[in-house]
Order: structure tokens, then C-alpha cells, then sequence
């Protein structure tokens, strides 16, 4: 990665933390859902308010960005697979 790209990565990511912290001050019982989040870190480091859901989709066969217990402040967080993973569905 060049010292360019890299400038642009992280202000597209700076960009997304803003709109979803305008989105969720105004929302504060919202749902997020977080698809294809993969090694994405965006809930850690927004810190949301307890009232949200935030649920995260990662494709199948990538990592998980931390454990569950990072994510302490978020109301409810549910993790899986985006395809093909019933966790957290009900029956």
C-alpha cells in the first residue's frame, strides 16, 4: 500500500464514522447492520450507546475483528457469517 492509498483509506473510514455517529445521535435506538465487516473496527472505535444494535456480517471464511467482549457498550451485537449462518435467527 502506498503512503497515498493509505491517506485515502483513512479518510474514507474517518467519512464513514462521522455519518454513522451524525446517524446514531439522531437514532438512538437504531439497528446497524454491518455487512461484509470482516477485520473492520468501526464499533470499537465509535463506542456506541447501549441502545443500539449493532449486528455484524462477515463473509465466510474471514476473521472476526475482536472477541464479543470488546464490544461491551453496544446493547445487543450479534456476529456471524453472511451466508449460510443461522446464528442469532430465530426459528
Amino acid at each position: 500500500m502506498t503512503p497515498t492509498t493509505a491517506v485515502g483509506v483513512a479518510l474514507r473510514a474517518k467519512q464513514l464514522d462521522d455519518w454513522t455517529t451524525e446517524f446514531l445521535a439522531e437514532h438512538q435506538k437504531a439497528t446497524v447492520l454491518h455487512l461484509a465487516c470482516g477485520l473492520d473496527t468501526r464499533v470499537q472505535r465509535l463506542d456506541p450507546p447501549s441502545s443500539v444494535h449493532w449486528d455484524r456480517r462477515r463473509l465466510p471464511g474471514r476473521r472476526r475483528a475482536a472477541p464479543t467482549a470488546a464490544h461491551g457498550a453496544v446493547g445487543r451485537l450479534r456476529e456471524g457469517r453472511l451466508l449460510g449462518d443461522r446464528r442469532g435467527v430465530a426459528a
